[in-house]
């Protein structure tokens, strides 16, 4: 098997990394300073267990020509339509195309675009951002991925929103307090919007999600915080807006989404 990673940030890089490491034939998509950093020293991690580099084949898009068996698709949501070109053309019914982003949906959407591949939706829990631009992965086939991916999107969702909210980082959210009692009730809508869906999550994902949450380090903030705070292109829509218009399809209350959505100035009669 022959697998590409389309983007070099958190979660591509480290998905590059750990597939290398365990012996599999993998090449990256990257660009800029990234890109020549990793062809210089390969790709280098440091975890909770220790750092450590491998050498991966990294490439920018227009240098890779062999078709992958599979590709995994780990960029923003914002990017998402400038990666189409290369999947097209990197491509074919033999492909499996794995999208892992943050915004819920993203293979339904892929999948006319990428035809006769197979688009699937990919779901991954991972915590980390790149730090410089200087296989122990475990895999499973979902019995329904959609759930699955609406349950991880119940955790990314509401730690932005809330985060955005309160202007605060994940520490504001572990002790008890306003932040920590809105981030519940942000996780109970999304939980409430995939029952609506014909989804609804095997357990309570509130506890869940806590959890999750309390065992990141304090100062760790999410990627759309940060893309606000340093005023760049965001994926606040597919984060935040979208749970609001879901709602409203859906006929389920979403109170407290709404609240951070009008913060950020969000109309859903301009949307529409």
């Amino acid at each position: 098997m022959k697998y590409l990673i389309y983007g070099a940030g958190g979660t591509g890089g480290c998905l590059a990394a750990f597939l290398a490491q365990g012996g599999k034939d993998v090449s990256l998509i990257a660009r800029g300073a990234h890109l020549e950093a990793i062809q210089k020293n390969g790709l280098v991690l440091e975890t909770g267990h220790g750092a450590f580099a491998v050498p991966v084949e990294a490439r920018e898009q227009e240098q890779v020509t062999e078709k992958p068996d599979v590709i995994f698709v780990c960029v923003k949501g914002y990017s998402l339509e400038g990666t189409l070109p290369t999947l097209k053309r990197l491509s074919d019914g033999h492909t499996i195309v794995i999208p892992l982003l943050n915004i819920y949906g993203t293979g339904g959407r892929l999948q006319p675009e990428l035809s006769p591949a197979l688009v699937t939706d990919g779901c991954i829990y991972i915590a980390a951002e790149i730090k410089a631009p200087d296989c122990g992965i475990q895999g499973e086939l979902s019995r329904d991925i959609q759930r699955d991916a609406l349950l991880k999107f119940s955790v990314v969702s509401p730690m932005a929103a809330c985060g955005i909210y309160h202007n605060i980082q994940v520490a504001g959210m572990q002790v008890p307090g306003q932040p920590r009692e809105d981030f519940k009730e942000l996780v109970a809508e999304i939980g409430a919007l995939a029952s609506a869906m014909g989804h609804p999550f095997p357990e309570d994902p509130v506890p869940r999600n806590l959890a999750i949450q309390d065992a990141l380090a304090p100062d760790a903030s999410t990627s759309l915080k940060r893309d606000l705070d340093a005023g760049k292109p965001s994926e606040v829509d597919g984060l935040i807006f979208e749970v609001v218009r879901l709602g409203r399809k859906y006929g389920v209350p979403t109170p407290m989404y709404d609240r951070v959505a009008a913060k950020l100035g969000f109309s859903m009669e301009e949307s529409t």
